[in-house]
């Protein structure tokens, strides 16, 4: 079984390079652009997502964060609510 420490980042890397490298298509992220002086992988659009689906729908990408990665009960667990996120307010 893989143990939390294997996960920990070794480096930073962008969104956008990680979907360039896994082959998704990025054209959306420039056309879409109103400040075409900005890079695409700043597009508002998309920069706060943390998951994408390719469109052959063969690879699925979901990010994570390690510092709030935790182990219950022998598994790796990490927990996030899609509708509310910490400055949500109930």
């Amino acid at each position: 079984m893989i143990q939390l420490s294997e996960l920990r980042p070794s480096g930073k890397q962008r969104v956008y390079d990680i979907l360039t490298a896994l082959e998704f298509d990025m054209a959306d992220w420039s056309e879409s652009l109103t400040n075409k002086e900005r890079s695409p992988s700043s597009n508002p659009k998309y920069c706060y997502n943390w998951s994408f689906v390719r469109d052959d729908k063969k690879v699925i990408v979901l990010f994570l964060w390690y510092e709030e990665m935790r182990i219950i009960n022998g598994r790796i667990y990490q927990e996030h609510s899609p509708l509310c996120q910490d400055s949500c307010r109930l």
